[in-house]
């Protein structure tokens, strides 16, 4: 009989909330969303991204990201050029206040991870990521 409590999605999700919150609550004092680090993290690493790029590199739809970009403009933490040949594409950017957030918001990110992983083997982690990934497999998904 279906027990929620061992619903792989229920116990899943219930958990990634907690540990994305506890992310979140670390980023609260800098003014900045895990949501807003990731994309920091992402525009800083791939060379001319795009919204559309962005948004699937943050499983995302693209109104989502073009909201979270909008708040992040405001604030100088990235901009946008257009590309010369089509308008409707947009590159983004880090500023430089982008750059300090994000030199200040990767140590948190650091001390997060090992926190969180603190006490657990490699092994065990990489049979984490592998049943995981087996799991997503199982159900046809594919978020890379």
């Amino acid at each position: 009989m279906f027990q929620l409590e061992d619903c792989i999605a229920f116990l899943t999700t219930r958990a990634a909330k907690e540990i994305a919150n506890n992310l979140e609550k670390r980023f609260f004092k800098h003014k900045v969303s895990r949501a807003e680090f990731f994309v920091l993290y992402y525009v800083s690493s791939i060379p001319d991204i795009t919204q559309t790029i962005l948004a699937n590199s943050l499983n995302v739809t693209t109104p989502t990201v073009v909201r979270i970009i909008d708040r992040m403009e405001k604030r100088a933490l990235i901009s946008r050029s257009q590309d010369k040949q089509n308008r409707r594409i947009n590159f983004l950017n880090l500023t430089s206040e982008g750059k300090k957030m994000l030199d200040i918001l990767l140590p948190i990110a650091e001390t997060f991870k090992d926190e969180a992983i603190k006490d657990i083997s490699n092994k065990d982690l990489d049979t984490y990521f592998k049943v995981l990934e087996k799991m997503q497999k199982n159900l046809g998904i594919d978020i890379k």
